[in-house]
């Protein structure tokens, strides 16, 4: 993890610059067929999902989702819309969110002004891209990142809005995809094949990725910012990278709900920010307190990293059960410094949570909460119906 970036941004998202589905809503993974039907319906066009709003003209996507029928809705394809529409629809809108407004609705008021954070400043921007077209003489291989994340938040049973953000404070995921990404340069997922097995135990991740259909060795090796020696993998695409970093996360997960008891809590009694902040210091850090043996039999080193994750836990359990943490909270307010030249993972979990509240505010659809599949526009034209219809009954319409 580097080092935090110490300029200011003021402005988060600008106009230019999960709850599960469960696992019968999966599709396979990769780019969505052209033959297949639009995103909101079989009357919706595919090319683009929602590229009628780049050009200003989002009836396309509305009309799909306001005149087809339930059977003919698939919800994924549709939250995909919905969110994909709602990001287009800000910076056409030319709105902008306030990375000030964010911290003081997380809580986090002392860290207005510190970051300057360009990963988060262009998750929108970069989520807005409609699917690759195809071009004429064959199919592209650029896959729908929006599309993936959905697929695979779903099949983990991951919160979508979730998995983004950690993904997006992970790397900046540009618009023109690495082919093959590693588990070092672009994801932190040093000790991916360290914990395969228990992925596969787990039924997070199929057996055949032990066989490298997946990904294969590149010969060479790489430290980790603890001092581990790991071998560096190349997975096959950017589909399964997304795959094996959905499972990953959903491992860490079963690791921090293993431990909560440890501290007298339970998973229901915890808020989603809660645990999606702890889901990602485990990420981060580490859960699991007893060093693997690599494939070769190696025992790792630097196994008193594993344990900074639940050290991490442990300590703002004790803060929030003595109300040191304001409001009882397992989620720190307090800026963490740099500790022998690493980030503390709850400084990044912080940040993953500043995005993760983004991804909220510009309408990123969650398919298990019906209350965030609605498309930002049609919301605010029905504002400014209301306010049109109150204001003429007073008669007060030029004061609008």
């Amino acid at each position: 993890m580097t080092a935090p970036h110490t300029k200011s941004l003021k402005v988060l998202a600008a106009a230019k610059p999960h709850g599960p589905l469960g696992k019968g809503h999966a599709h396979s993974h990769g780019s969505l067929p052209p033959s297949s039907p639009g995103p909101l319906g079989k009357n919706d066009v595919h090319e683009g999902h929602v590229n009628g709003i780049a050009a200003g003209l989002p009836g396309l996507a509305v009309k799909g989702a306001i005149h087809g029928t339930a059977a003919e809705v698939d919800p994924l394809r549709k939250a995909v819309a919905i969110s994909r529409t709602n990001f287009q629809y800000l910076e056409l809108s030319k709105q902008s969110i306030e990375v000030s407004n964010l911290f003081h609705e997380l809580g986090l008021a002392n860290r207005t002004g510190d970051d300057d954070r360009k990963k988060m400043n262009g998750v929108v921007r970069r989520l807005s891209v409609p699917i690759p077209k195809v071009p004429s003489h064959g199919v592209t291989h650029e896959v729908d990142l929006l599309h993936e994340i959905y697929v695979c938040a779903d099949r983990e049973q991951l919160n979508p809005i979730f998995l983004t953000a950690v993904m997006f404070t992970e790397a900046q995921w540009p618009t023109k995809l690495p082919k093959s990404p590693d588990n070092f340069d672009f994801i932190g997922m040093d000790r991916f094949e360290l914990e395969l097995d228990d992925m596969i135990a787990e039924h997070l991740l199929s057996a055949d990725f032990k066989d490298h259909h997946h990904f294969k060795h590149t010969g060479d090796t790489r430290m980790g910012e603890r001092g581990a020696v790991y071998k560096q993998i190349q997975f096959k695409d950017v589909t399964t990278t997304i795959q094996a970093f959905a499972g990953m996360m959903k491992h860490r997960r079963n690791l921090l709900l293993q431990d909560l008891g440890d501290f007298g809590l339970k998973a229901s009694s915890l808020s989603p920010d809660e645990l999606d902040f702890w889901n990602y210091v485990y990420y981060n850090a580490g859960g699991k307190r007893e060093a693997y043996l690599a494939p070769d039999g190696t025992k790792e080193k630097a196994v008193d990293y594993l344990a900074n994750g639940y050290l991490h836990l442990k300590e703002e359990a004790e803060r929030a059960q003595s109300g040191a943490n304001p409001g009882r909270s397992l989620i720190p307010t307090r800026i963490f410094q740099l500790k022998n030249g690493n980030v503390d993972s709850r400084d990044v979990a912080q940040r993953m949570l500043l995005i993760k509240k983004l991804l909220q505010k510009v309408g990123m659809a969650d398919p298990s909460d019906p209350a965030t599949m609605k498309f930002k526009l049609i919301e605010d034209i029905g504002k400014i119906l209301e306010q049109l219809n109150r204001k003429s009954k007073q008669g007060s319409l030029l004061d609008l």
